[in-house]
Formats: structure tokens, C-alpha cells, sequence
């Protein structure tokens, strides 16, 4: 066929084909580019987080911290250590101060909150270990009882929550949202979290609840000194919180959410630092 066509038809067609695959390429890549834009969320909180108090555990056994709850019964925090039931978990005053001797935490957790509707102090354990509460004598948490035998949790160190508003235990893995019945322990599903920023660090196995409305899951980029936020159940990024630059960020461990306070344990100073949302 091309022997009937002199060379300059054969150049023409060849310039059109070439013309036509460059115009439909542009095309396609435009209509990437507008789908992207479309599911970008309006990002709706701009917080910063700065300096308040610190709470200082007590010498001895323990290397990450675990978790920080605040019981607005008795106004006071807990703070609590990482990796063996036999560390200390220390309450302090509504001012960081140390109140009472430091006790054991009595299970090696992963996580630590406070339930507002039963009014009780909760715990996370390691791997298979259970869902505990923690039996108040005299106004001090001396042991544990368990809540929840079995939970199938999507890895052996996730660093458990309570949202408190829908009674739900949550995780975090991978870039998902796991989440649990709070009394029965049954897996509720899970959702991957969406419309993340380009560059980031995220703590790969801590998770927490803020009752920020539209940002009620946080998540801390240890390398950008953040914290984002997360619309619960949609998984949409909707803000971040940012910390001053002296904040000690890790990559595991060592970040929780109360009181409105950020948590950051560092690990040299052996103190968890309280940096309040703004």
C-alpha cells in the first residue's frame, strides 16, 4: 500500500497520527489531573499546639511511653510505660505534678484512655493480651479486670483508643482504620484514610481520639513535627496541628491525645510533654 503514496502524503499521515496521539495523551493526563482535584478536601482545621506542662515518670524500669489518659472524675492524669506489666504508671495533678507513690501497670499495654460513660480508667495489651479496666481502691488504681477477652487486632503493637462518642475501640495499620465494638470486642470494619499529604512520616503503630468535630482522628507525622486530623469514618484529611519544633517525635509509641493536650514522651528526659491545641 505505501509504495502507491509519494513521500510527502506518507510524511502528512505520519505528522497527523502523531498530532492526534499527542492531543489524546494531554487529554487523559487533564482528566487525571480534574478527578485528583475533585476529591480534595477542604481542609478545615489550621491548629497550633504549644508548650503546657510535662509530666515527669519516675526513675527506674521503662523505655516508650504507652499512653496518657485524663480522668475527669478525680481530675488527674495517668501516664504509663510501654513493653511490661511490672513498669510504672505514675498519676499526676491537673499542674503535672506527681501525686502518690508510682504504682505497676499491671499489663504490658498499648494504649491507655478514659471511658466518660463508665467513668473508668481502660487499657490495651500487647498482642493477644485483653482489653483491661483498672479497679480504683481508696481512689488508686491498684489492679485489672478484663473487658474483653479476645480482640482481633490487625498487629500485635497497635496503640489502641477509645472513641468515646460512637463507644468504639480504634487502631491503626498500614494506612487503615480498624475498628471494634467497644463491649463485645467484634470487628465493626475498617476504612483507609484518604487525601493524605505528599510528604510525611507517619507513627506507624499509635492512634488518637481528639472529639475535634470533622477531626477526630489524629495521627502524628514525627518527621514534620504534625499532627494530622482525619474526618472519623470518612478516613478524610481535614487539618493538622503543628507543633513547635522542639517537640520529641518518634516513629513508634510515645503520642497520645488528652485532656486537648498532645502528648509526646521523650525518652532522654524520661517526661511526657504536654503541647495544648490552640
Amino acid at each position: 500500500m505505501l509504495a502507491n503514496l509519494d513521500s510527502g502524503t506518507i510524511f502528512k499521515k505520519a505528522f497527523t497520527h502523531k498530532l492526534v496521539f499527542e492531543l489524546l495523551a494531554i487529554f487523559l493526563l487533564c482528566l487525571s489531573a480534574c478527578r485528583t482535584t475533585s476529591t480534595v478536601v477542604k481542609v478545615s482545621h489550621q491548629l497550633k499546639a504549644q508548650y503546657a506542662f510535662s509530666l515527669q515518670m519516675p526513675e527506674g524500669d521503662g523505655y516508650n511511653g504507652g499512653g496518657v489518659a485524663f480522668v475527669s472524675k478525680n481530675k488527674r492524669y495517668y501516664a504509663a510505660f510501654a513493653g511490661n506489666k511490672y513498669f510504672p504508671l505514675q498519676a499526676f495533678d491537673e499542674k503535672g505534678k506527681a501525686v502518690g507513690e508510682a504504682l505497676k501497670v499491671n499489663t504490658d499495654i498499648r494504649g491507655l484512655w478514659y471511658n466518660p460513660k463508665t467513668q473508668e480508667l481502660e487499657a490495651n495489651g500487647f498482642g493477644k493480651e485483653p482489653i483491661v479496666r483498672y479497679v480504683f481502691n481508696n481512689g488508686i488504681p491498684y489492679e485489672t479486670e478484663i473487658l474483653i477477652e479476645d480482640l482481633k487486632k490487625p498487629d500485635a503493637q497497635a496503640v489502641a483508643t477509645l472513641d468515646n462518642d460512637s463507644d468504639e475501640i480504634l487502631m491503626f495499620h498500614e494506612g487503615a482504620i480498624y475498628r471494634f465494638n467497644h463491649k463485645t470486642g467484634e470487628a465493626l470494619g475498617d476504612y483507609v484514610l484518604k487525601s493524605m499529604p505528599e510528604s510525611y512520616g507517619i507513627n506507624e503503630n499509635v492512634i488518637a481520639y481528639t472529639g475535634i468535630v470533622g477531626g477526630e482522628i489524629a495521627l502524628l507525622d514525627f518527621q514534620g513535627k504534625k499532627v494530622y486530623l482525619f474526618q472519623k469514618n470518612t478516613g478524610e484529611f481535614t487539618g493538622t496541628i503543628q507543633l513547635p519544633a522542639e517537640a520529641p517525635t518518634q516513629r513508634n509509641f510515645n503520642f497520645a491525645f488528652a485532656n486537648r493536650i498532645i502528648w509526646l514522651f521523650d525518652i532522654e528526659k524520661r517526661a511526657w510533654q504536654g503541647f495544648r491545641v490552640n
